[in-house]
């Protein structure tokens, strides 16, 4: 509970959103306070404003790419957008933070969990990696 307070306070004193009060203790620390995305890229990655680019880390979204019916892949982006369309997404990571791809393996907020908001939507399921599993019972439950 007491890196959710740490988190929380960070968030706060930073501007992120006043309903990050969600962020789970398995979340890891803030990485981006205030990261604005620019668009969602076609496997679900972030990519933000200053060029990089954040994985959402514990679930798989269904790709077209991958055999997934081409609706549920169209509205899983379509949610994925809408969710961080309203303002700062605050992203958390905990070690190692980076995929090989260089992409950010966080956790995302803004008034919502995205990955739980996806999972409970029924637009994602868990995938936990092998090195991170901090998050899979809040993941699993959603699911």
């Amino acid at each position: 509970m007491r890196a959710c307070a740490a988190v929380l306070a960070l968030l706060a004193a930073q501007g992120a959103p006043a309903a990050a009060a969600i962020v789970p203790d398995c979340a890891g620390p803030v990485a981006v306070a205030r990261a604005v995305v620019m668009r969602v890229d076609r496997d679900g990655s972030l990519i933000l404003d200053h060029g990089r680019a954040a994985v959402l880390e514990g679930i798989r979204v269904p790709l077209r790419d991958d055999g997934a019916p081409p609706l549920l892949a169209d509205d899983t982006l379509v949610a994925l957008a809408q969710l961080v369309r309203d303002g700062p997404v605050a992203l958390t990571a905990t070690a190692p933070m980076r995929d090989r791809y260089d992409r950010l393996r966080a956790q995302a907020f803004t008034s919502v969990w995205l990955q739980r908001a996806l999972l409970e939507r029924g637009l994602a399921r868990v995938m936990i990696a092998p090195d991170r599993s901090d998050c899979a019972p809040d993941l699993y439950e959603a699911e």
